[in-house]
């Protein structure tokens, strides 16, 4: 599988909404962008599909990340969804607010 032809939205502790365009876990970023992703359980029996949040990170970029994440593989996850962010600076404010208002189990910090 690869890219899922669906989005999840999450607002962060500012009421800032994110757009994060879904893939499959075992899907392969080619591409060299960066930014902020989410681990989800994303459960297809159900229509539309829906999403568990597990966990928040960031990425200089997402070709590299997930090759040996150690979240993935735990909780059900299933499912990445990313928002591509240039800026290192930015990347880390959205990360921390977004964990900061959903509280995903699987993140240990800013919780």
């Amino acid at each position: 599988m690869s890219k899922l032809n669906a989005s999840l939205n999450y607002k962060d502790k500012q009421d800032n909404q994110y757009e994060f365009e879904l893939y499959s876990i075992d899907h392969e970023f080619s591409e060299s962008w960066g930014g902020v992703y989410v681990f989800t359980n994303r459960d297809s029996t159900k229509s539309p599909a829906t999403h568990s949040l597990k966990y928040i990170g960031k990425a200089k970029s997402f070709n590299t990340r997930f090759d040996s994440h150690d979240k993935i593989g735990t909780s059900g996850i299933n499912c990445i969804g990313i928002y591509k962010v240039s800026e290192e600076s930015k990347r880390i404010a959205i990360e921390t607010s977004l964990i900061k208002k959903n509280k995903p189990p699987l993140n240990t910090q800013h919780n």
